[in-house]
């Protein structure tokens, strides 16, 4: 099983996609994430998800509205999803 030890590219790209479509700006980028292994199904133990919550920003360092959860399946990162959430 492949091991978590930071976000991809393409994982950043689709959160900060994300984060533009929900704050209706053009320029928002991810400054910081926090990550947990997460087990979804408890009937198979072996499948591991790594949630993270990812911190944005936008107009050169101003704190969004929101933040963004990447849901990404450590068997194939290719289908990681992006949502934004309201952040706290």
């Amino acid at each position: 099983m492949k091991t978590f030890e930071k976000l991809l590219k393409s994982e950043i790209k689709k959160a900060e996609a994300a984060a533009n479509k929900a704050t209706g700006t053009k320029n928002c980028k991810v400054t910081g994430y926090s990550w947990q292994i997460v087990h979804p199904f408890d009937f198979d133990p072996d499948v591991e998800f790594v949630e993270a919550i990812c911190e944005i920003c936008h107009d050169y360092g101003r704190r969004a509205d929101v933040d963004v959860r990447l849901d990404i399946p450590m068997s194939d990162r290719r289908r990681s999803a992006a949502t934004a959430i309201q952040n706290h």
